[in-house]
This record gives C-alpha cells, structure tokens and sequence, in this order.
C-alpha cells in the first residue's frame, strides 16, 4: 500500500524576514519497513528545509519530519499566498510516489515608489540619472528594476536588483546611449521608461527623456573660450618678449628679431545639421545575434539567428562536431570547440564564420570556451593533465596556463563582466556545486551549497547575479538565479522538461537556454522576473547550447 502525507497546518503565515514552521506527517499502512526522501518544489523551494529529508517509517507507524521556512528579510512584499508541494519518493512507489499541497502566506506590504533623478538628463555621447526606489512601508523588499528604450539608444539600470529596508531609498545607476552621433542640428530626444517589478506585487513605471546635444554646440564654447586664451597668451608673451613696439630686443643677451612673415587663419565651414554613425567596434545591444549548435543538417554545426530566433545560418559548415559557441566581448568572433582536427579542440571564427583558427592542438579534449570581458583571453577546459581543469590562454592560443588543480572535475568556466572572477561548476565535495575564483585561479569560493546539481554558471550582464540549471527540488533540472555572492536562489522554471545552459540576453531581461519540452531540444526564452517560457528556435534536429 501506498504512503500516507499530510500536512499539519496546511496553510502556514509568516512576516516577511522571519521563520515559520510546519509538520509532516507519514503514515505507513503495510506489514514492511520504507525507506522515503521527501522534497519540496515550488518556487519558494530554496527558502524552505525538511529535517530529516530521509527515513525509514516502520510497518503500521506514523513518523513526523518537521518543515520550516526561513523568509529573506528582501521577501517581496505583497506576495500573498504561495502554493508548494510536497513529494514522497520511495524505492517501491518510484518518483511518482505520493504528494500533498500547501500554501505559504508571505505577510507584510512594502509600500514603494519610484522616482527618476533628473528625468530629463542631457548629454552630447550619453547621459545617466539616478532610479530613486523608496519604501514608505513597515516590511523589506527585494526589486528588479527593468527598463526599455527606443532603437535610437540604448538604455542600462545597474544595479537591476536592489533591497529597499523600510523608511529608506535605495538607488541605481541609469545610462543612456544614443546609437548615433548627432554632429550639429537641434537637440534630439530618447524617450524611455523604467518599471519597479517586486515578485508578486504591484509594478510601478516612470518615463523619462533624454536630450541629445549635438557636438557642435558642445564644443563651440568651449574652442571660442580656448581662442580667447591663446590669444591673450599671445598678446602676453609679444608685449615681453619684444617690448610692444620695438623692432629688437634683447633677452638674456640673446638678440632676437621680429617675425618676417604673417599666417592668416583659414575661413571657417558650419557643416549642415547631419547624424553621423557613432565610431564603435561592437555589435550594438540591439543587433546582437544568438550562437548556437544544431543538428538540423546531420552532425553538430554552429548557428546564428536573430534575437526573435529567424533568419538561423549555419557558420561552420563541417562533417566535424561543432559545439558550445562563445561569443567575443564585441560579438564579431566566435570561439567553440571541434573534433575536425582529430580530436576536440579550440577554434575561433568571425561572425560570418570567415577567418577560422585553430588555437589548441593537445591531444587531449578542450572545451567550454569562455572570453575575458576585454577579449584578450579565453577560459576553458582540458583534460590534457587527466581530469576536466580549468585553463586559461591568450586570445590567440599563447601561454596557456592551469587554474584548477584537484582530482575531480572542474567545468563550464564563465567569466564575470568586470573581469575580476570566474565562475564554474565542481563536484570537488562530492556532488557539483557553483564556485567563484580570480582570473589567476586563487581565492576560491563556494556560492550552492545543495543536495542537488548546481551546473552552468551564467553572468547577467551587469554581474550582480548568476543563473545556474539544478536538480536541487528532487526533480529534472530546473533554471534559477541567485545573487552573485550566491543569495537568494530563485527557480524560473516549473515543469516535466529538462531545463539547462542558462544565456543571459544582452539587456540582462531574459534568459535563453535549452530544453527537451517538445519533441527534441530546441532553444526557448523566459523572463527573468518569472513567467511562461516560449520556444525560440525550432527545427527538425537538435538545437541547444545558447550564447546571446
């Protein structure tokens, strides 16, 4: 006979920021001893414990294993009543074991506003306010801040998370880039909006403008004010030097003559009013394709595709595999790993898939290609020393050095955006956990600490936060996001699917990653506050492994 599970009470209260506990209570009804694992799944799992997590529950006995939540002092407020479940897994019953239901009511409301610091900000190449966030009420909370702009510039909040405690404000940092360059002409306007999205609450938008000065204006007070100061610099020294109005002078027994010749100052042009491309070597934000690996034609080949997953290209166009596209800091090159040399090694190409270069040659196989935010070295991994490690090399293949050294396996390697750490996943405490370092290998640091799998580690642009796929809620892996000292893990995904390789779109809003929802695996795409995921890139074969 099946076990018994229930929950006593099954609606639990708490305030935001403190500790609440509940029982379960398992009942065995047949004649022979069974072994359980409980788990909770929900997407307020990762604040929730069982103690024990596993037992043996006697023949006709009744055990009780206590559950408690402990709720961040960031709990959004506003969060109502939050469903979880809880599952019994055994040897005789499987994973499809028994299960009960119930709710979490998060209590407490953060009264918020949001302000923008000026709203109007003027630049002539950009210009930045200040995103005001105040919490006018009694309960803490954590924020995500979005924002959105027009084509003709691009829009950036860092941070994009913030906790506001009560009574105070906290503030983050707006920038706002016009795409092109305004040489003269009337000022132009880059109308855009920020939106305050706590976790279940009430969101709340403000817009603002930025006016575009054009160069010409900027600058002209500024050389009419330097000709000025030339030119009483001039009068100056003529007046010292030759004593107003005499032909000759002498300086320190020198003898010094008057000029013989005269320059006269070309007359000076006003260009028209005109726009002119901003100079840059990097693929605007806007534009920024995603590389992936596919089996539509066969075997395992590089791909691109637009940010709405159309217009896919095949760029390596080889018998060989072709997998884990990396792609450089200004997106115009691409490096991945392939066996068409022998065995798998490190490759870089152009965007288009022109100029490919072999930057490994061991024997052994390399793999997951990671770019350092200002291009001039590659992370990866190799099995040239006998187990997966972690290497670092110039970006053109030279120095190859070693980071990691342990018996067991270190992988996945993602570079921070500041450059100053990098992130990987290691099964070096016996089950594979998240883990930060410097760029030399030192000063390593575990940020998961669960029963789970806590695998590929992924930068949000701005470096305040890591996804990651885990297995940690008992089931298939699932994505998340956590701070980047490892807080607060929050799930994104809540399905049957094997959900993993989280990839951050450029403007730090969703996060692209593969699953096998349908048929194959095919590349979907949820927000990162929460939602429905959607199906991005679909074909016939296996499209997986996503970089933004």
């Amino acid at each position: 006979m099946p076990i018994g599970v229930r929950l006593q009470p099954e609606h639990l209260i708490a305030l935001a920021g403190t500790d609440v506990d509940g029982t379960i209570v398992l009942h065995n009804p047949g004649s022979e001893a069974v072994r359980v694992r409980l788990v909770i799944t929900s997407e307020i799992a990762g604040w929730a414990s069982i103690e024990p997590g596993e037992l043996w529950v006697p023949p006709g006995a009744e055990e009780v294993c206590q559950l408690r939540f402990r709720l961040p002092r960031g709990a959004p407020g506003g969060v109502g009543a939050v469903p979880y479940s809880i599952r019994v897994l055994s040897d005789q019953q499987g994973e499809g074991g028994a299960s009960t239901t119930g709710t979490l009511e998060v209590t407490g409301e953060a009264q918020l506003a949001l302000r923008l610091l000026p709203a109007n900000p003027e630049g002539t190449f950009g210009a930045t306010a200040k995103v005001a966030v105040d919490n006018l009420g009694t309960t803490p909370a954590r924020v995500q801040l979005l924002v959105d702009g027009p084509p003709s510039a691009h829009v950036e909040v860092m941070p994009d998370s913030v906790m506001v405690e009560p009574g105070t404000t906290e503030f983050a940092r707006l920038q706002v880039t016009p795409t092109r360059r305004l040489l003269a002409g009337a000022p132009k306007s880059h109308p855009f909006w920020v939106r305050l999205d706590p976790l279940g609450g009430a969101r709340i938008s403000a817009s603002g403008e930025m006016v575009q000065r054009s160069i010409l204006v900027t600058l002209l007070p500024k050389v009419a004010a330097g000709v000025v100061v030339v030119g009483l610099v001039a009068l100056l020294l003529s007046r010292t030097v030759f004593g107003g109005a005499d032909d000759t002078v002498v300086v320190s027994g020198l003898t010094t003559l008057p000029p013989t010749t005269t320059t006269t100052a070309p007359p000076t042009t006003v260009a028209p009013a005109v726009e002119v491309d901003a100079t840059t070597t990097t693929v605007p934000l806007k534009d920024r394709r995603i590389a992936f690996q596919s089996m539509r034609d066969g075997n395992f080949e590089i791909y691109t595709a637009a940010p709405d997953g159309s217009d896919a290209r095949n760029l390596s166009q080889n018998p060989a595999h072709d997998s884990e596209p990396a792609w450089s800091p200004d997106h115009l090159r691409i490096a991945f790993d392939s066996d068409r040399a022998g065995g798998f090694d490190i490759f870089v190409m152009g965007a288009d898939g022109s100029n490919l270069v072999q930057l490994t040659t061991e024997p052994a196989p390399d793999g997951y290609p990671s770019w350092s935010p200002d291009g001039t070295k590659i992370a990866f991994i190799s099995f040239r020393d006998g187990n997966s490690e972690i290497y670092v090399m110039d970006a053109d293949g030279k120095n190859p050095k070693r980071l990691t050294r342990n018996a067991n396996d270190d992988s996945h390697p993602a570079w921070s955006p500041d450059g100053d750490r990098i992130a990987f996943h290691s099964n070096r405490n016996g089950n594979f956990e998240i883990y930060v370092m410097k760029p030399d290998g030192s000063d390593v640091r575990n940020l998961t600490n669960s029963p789970g799998a806590d695998v590929n580690p992924a930068w949000a642009p701005n470096g305040n936060r890591l996804a990651f796929d885990s297995t940690r809620d008992g089931g298939k892996p699932e994505l998340y996001v956590m701070g980047a000292d490892g807080s607060l893990p929050t799930r994104l995904t809540t399905n049957d699917a094997t959900d993993t390789w989280p990839a951050w779109a450029p403007d730090g809003s969703r996060l692209a990653f593969q699953s096998d929802s349908s048929t194959d695996v095919e590349i979907y795409v949820v927000a990162v506050g929460g939602g429905a995921p959607r199906r991005l890139i679909e074909s016939p074969g296996e499209d997986a492994e996503p970089n933004w």
